[in-house]
């Protein structure tokens, strides 16, 4: 017996855009009253550098696109003005839309360590970096050796889970098949009036 089971491809998720927010409110209602810096540069709004390794290269792209591995690591630096304590993540995917995370920053800047986060989604960890950023240029190297910018170290979390739809298709055909083979080791056949050329009832 020969069973079929379909499962839903793992996603291919892309990043298409990242905005940190600076602001503080202390609560999960953020407040926007610090600066604000987007992979997309636009009306005045900081550009935020995206990196995959520590000292690599900006991935942000001439025309100030992005398009990066959404399950993935990367290092960003956003030019020094207002942080604030309460900052905001957001990160638009192919796959996932824009969400949102709101962070209570915390350690100090230059040393790892990971934002506690208070609201939004758990797909994303951001915090500081080790070392101090220097502004750099599409296609330059970032330097994570710099005296002026936030640097900070962004983990892009877990694909989504399958939908339970497949989840349980995935079930039933490993039930069919468990008893099959059960029919199987005690001699049975299942069988059907057609099959065995006797009359329907």
């Amino acid at each position: 017996m020969t069973v079929a089971i379909f499962v839903k491809p793992a996603s291919a998720d892309t990043i298409t855009g990242i905005t940190l927010y600076g602001g503080y409110n202390g609560t999960t209602d953020w407040v926007g009253n610090g600066q604000i810096w987007d992979t997309y540069a636009y009306n005045g709004i900081w550009v935020l550098g995206v990196s995959s390794t520590p000292n690599g290269t900006l991935s942000n792209n001439i025309d100030d696109t992005i398009s990066v591995p959404f399950n993935s690591e990367y290092w960003l630096y956003a030019e020094p003005t207002y942080l604030g304590e309460t900052p905001k993540l957001t990160v638009t995917t192919t796959d996932l839309g824009t969400t949102e995370t709101i962070f209570t920053l915390s350690g100090t800047s230059g040393t790892e360590s990971t934002w506690s986060s208070i609201s939004g989604s758990s797909l994303f960890q951001l915090g500081w970096a080790n070392g101090t950023a220097d502004k750099v240029n599409i296609g330059e190297t970032m330097n994570p050796s710099g005296t002026n910018d936030y640097y900070l170290h962004l983990q892009a979390g877990q694909s989504p889970t399958p939908e339970p739809a497949s989840m349980l298709l995935l079930g039933t055909g490993l039930a069919a098949l468990a008893g099959a083979r059960k029919l199987k080791k005690h001699g049975l056949q299942a069988t059907c009036p057609a099959a065995s050329g006797r009359p329907a009832k």
